[in-house]
């Protein structure tokens, strides 16, 4: 909770509706009830002319079999949960079709860094690194993002939803390393 999952859901439907790869993307809320996530994606649909769903987990393999469709799901259960679930569906879907997104904010500290990749690695996430423009990753932090293994795929803040998302490219880190480290 709070780590930025709907925002980027939001912001990862917004690229993809933009090159345009496929139909419309579909924003789709994960969860066995509403919440302010859910109704935050609610929200960003209407903002982005976009569907929304909201299906609980044992929906979503039928739900994602379905061809010509892009579905961004924002994934909100207790982690133990979801890790069973990723599980499953990373042996139902290949990678070039499914990828998993693990958001780990900027204000995290060394710790929950550590605690929060080593809980995810079993499903080998990308990283998407949130909150930058609320507050900003110490080297201590990156170090320990760069100690777990992690791939950091995308560098984001939360003022914007569109144009607001960075491929995290050698570049990219680079230029975020100089200006805020």
């Amino acid at each position: 909770s709070g780590s930025g999952k709907t925002t980027l859901s939001a912001k990862i439907a917004t690229c993809c509706a933009e090159a345009k790869r496929s139909q419309k993307p579909v924003l789709v809320s994960v969860t066995d009830n509403t919440t302010k996530s859910t109704d935050d994606l609610k929200a960003f649909g209407r903002l982005l002319n976009m569907p929304v769903k909201q299906v609980g987990m044992e929906a979503i393999p039928s739900l994602l079999k379905q061809e010509d469709t892009q579905f961004i799901l924002d994934i909100s259960s207790e982690a133990t949960k979801n890790l069973e679930f990723l599980r499953e569906l990373s042996e139902l879907f290949s990678p070039p079709e499914f990828k998993i997104i693990q958001t780990i904010p900027g204000n995290f500290n060394k710790q929950m860094i550590t605690h929060q990749t080593s809980m995810y690695d079993q499903v080998e996430p990308l990283v998407a690194l949130t909150k930058l423009d609320e507050c900003e990753l110490s080297p201590i932090e990156l170090s320990a993002l760069v100690s777990a293994g992690t791939q950091i795929a995308l560098l984001t803040g939360t003022r914007s939803i569109v144009g607001a998302i960075a491929i995290a490219s050698e570049a990219i880190l680079s230029q975020y390393l100089k200006e805020n480290c």
